[in-house]
């Protein structure tokens, strides 16, 4: 017979214990509750930047309502339907935004769909080459990201640190969106 694990204690027994007053349960709790939703919101949210938010966002909100609400079911399912509504407002955020973006784009001009997408397409690929004269970096960065790479890929691809990236991303981003809304105006 092999040495056998001590069991963890579920979500239900730290709250119980933190109500009781234990003085580690608290710290026990929010350990697993982070573990298990950071886990959820990677399976659920494709962008690691975004499934982190996601993740301390219900965590936060688990935090503030932990000593206050009365939970008339299990914690464990209270605290799993707070992330269930953090993980909605993200998608309800998330397609809020496409949508604004869609319609500006759509009314930045007055023409037909195909038209726009085509004039869009010359319009970036314009921008994109102005920024690559402007710095290779800017350009490179954002040819990894839209091809999908993730941070730790692009970081090990360009020999940067993760604070570089993130500082590169921003900046090209910036340029980038500069540029087309220059052209659009011009």
């Amino acid at each position: 017979m092999g040495t056998e694990r001590p069991a963890r204690p579920s979500l239900d027994d730290l709250q119980r214990a933190l109500r009781a007053g234990e003085t580690d349960a608290e710290e026990k709790l929010l350990q697993l509750l982070g573990e298990r939703f950071m886990f959820l919101a990677h399976r659920k949210v494709w962008n690691k930047e975004d499934a982190n938010d996601v993740a301390q966002e219900a965590l936060t909100a688990v935090v503030r309502g932990l000593k206050t609400v009365e939970i008339n079911t299990s914690f464990a399912a209270w605290a799993y339907q707070v992330f269930e509504h953090r993980l909605l407002a993200y998608i309800k955020t998330k397609q809020a935004q496409e949508k604004r973006i869609g319609a500006r784009l759509n009314t930045d001009f007055e023409l037909p769909s195909t038209e726009v997408s085509f004039r869009l397409k010359q319009r970036l690929l314009l921008c994109l080459e102005r920024l690559g004269r402007a710095n290779r970096r800017y350009a490179r960065i954002l040819n990894l990201r839209y091809q999908g790479f993730s941070t730790e890929e692009i970081c090990d691809r360009l020999r940067i640190t993760e604070n570089n990236c993130y500082v590169l991303l921003l900046r090209s981003r910036i340029l980038l969106k500069n540029c087309l809304e220059e052209k659009a105006e011009g």
